[in-house]
């Protein structure tokens, strides 16, 4: 029980830990030596590398294969700081896979990205040396630097004192200021964060502030890495294609989100729809019962407003319908018409019938009165129009004369 306690601990640590791609290293100033270098003004700012490698090989006891070196560049000084260190030499350190930490600079390298608005005297006091960088006003690369290895037991003081001794005199009265180094730390883009607690005096406190925490561009990182050229390159154009993966990445994640919530919010539509659609089902029959009596109401509007009165257009053509005369059926159609279908005795019965209806101005023939006549039957239609309102008029012409079959006449 103990021992998987244990191990637990120790993946928990492993997982907290972070890696050297995530970290910087910074080396003591001590450890390298350092030449600065007028840029010939033929020199572009793309050619600095190769013009740096080309000055170490010059001045180099070693090859540059067999060195760790990098240089200080700024836009506004015409001098490169040249700094370079034995590989042995910094293996002695207990330093190891240098290659897998995100950037590697003397403990001075961060220096390059700032300004200064007069002559100032710096310097970087580590645990393990102290430097001594005189910078000219708006100058990011040091006009002289000197270093030297210190101990638990050296005066820092005493130290720094003889430093200054051996530098050029700056003017009276110019500012000082001491940075110890306390953190480095990354950026999300992947660029060093270099902290220091500042003490001394300057005019601006402003510019003691920045000095506080110095974050150099990259290109200003790349240049003061001491790690080989072809390394460089190699990792540069790597984390170039890391960066375009992750945003590759990175956007493919946000369109699967999007897509994902896109899914979500028709899902959410269509259970609504579908929760609708079953709300609309189970009122369809009240629904269907509204319509009817709305339909209902709809055709008693249309026989108010178009004055249908089929009871009264029965009793008139019952008032003059004789006792050898019915009716076998009887349709109200149109506005105020009505057809007519009965049988007569004869014809001369429905002709007498028919005289009588258009003699009493409330029914006019529309069409001529049709009649089969059969066994001394005759069965006969009527289309008749009906107006009530109307005042009677003069008596009618004589009824129409209808042929009388053969059939009739033998009865």
């Amino acid at each position: 029980m103990n021992r998987k306690s244990v191990n637990a601990a120790q993946l928990t640590n492993q997982l907290l830990e972070t890696t050297k791609s995530e970290q910087v290293l910074t080396l003591p100033a001590h450890l390298f030596f350092m030449e600065r270098i007028e840029i010939p003004a033929v020199v572009e700012a793309a050619e600095l590398d190769d013009f740096a490698e080309l000055s170490l090989e010059s001045i180099a006891p070693f090859p540059a294969d067999q060195l760790f070196w990098g240089y200080l560049a700024a836009e506004a000084s015409d001098h490169i700081l040249l700094y370079a260190a034995h590989r042995d030499r910094i293996k002695q350190l207990g330093v190891e896979q240098i290659e897998e930490y995100a950037w590697v600079l003397p403990e001075f390298g961060s220096l390059v990205c700032t300004f200064f608005s007069e002559a100032t005297e710096v310097i970087v006091h580590s645990t393990e040396s102290v430097c001594l960088l005189q910078f000219e006003k708006g100058h990011g690369v040091p006009t002289y630097v000197s270093v030297r290895a210190t101990t638990e037991n050296d005066d820092a003081n005493q130290v720094i004192e003889t430093l200054r001794k051996a530098a050029p005199e700056l003017d009276a009265g110019h500012p000082s200021l001491t940075l110890h180094p306390t953190s480095e730390e990354l950026t999300e883009q992947g660029l060093a964060v270099f902290n220091f607690s500042v003490t001394g005096k300057y005019p601006s406190e402003d510019d003691v502030a920045k000095l506080a925490q110095l974050s150099p561009e990259a290109a200003q990182l790349w240049r003061a890495d001491v790690r080989g050229t072809e390394f460089k390159k190699a990792e540069r154009n790597a984390r170039r294609l890391g960066d375009l993966l992750l945003r590759i990445t990175t956007w493919a994640a946000l369109f699967a989100v999007l897509l994902i919530l896109g899914e979500l919010a028709l899902f959410t539509a269509n259970t609504w729809l579908k929760t609708r659609e079953n709300k609309i089902i189970e009122q369809q029959p009240i629904v269907d019962k509204i319509s009817e009596k709305q339909t209902l109401m709809v055709k008693l509007e249309q026989i108010e407003q178009n004055d249908l009165q089929p009871i009264a257009m029965l009793r008139e053509l019952n008032k003059s319908r004789p006792a050898g005369i019915y009716f076998t059926k009887a349709i109200v159609e149109g506005e105020n018409q009505i057809k007519i279908d009965g049988i007569a005795n004869n014809v001369n019965a429905m002709n007498n019938y028919t005289s009588s209806l258009e003699a009493s101005g409330l029914f006019e023939l529309l069409n001529p009165p049709k009649s089969i006549t059969r066994s001394g039957k005759t069965t006969f239609t009527l289309i008749l129009s009906f107006s009530p309102l109307q005042n009677i008029p003069e008596p009618a012409a004589p009824a129409q004369q209808v042929s009388v079959t053969e059939e009739e006449i033998d009865a």
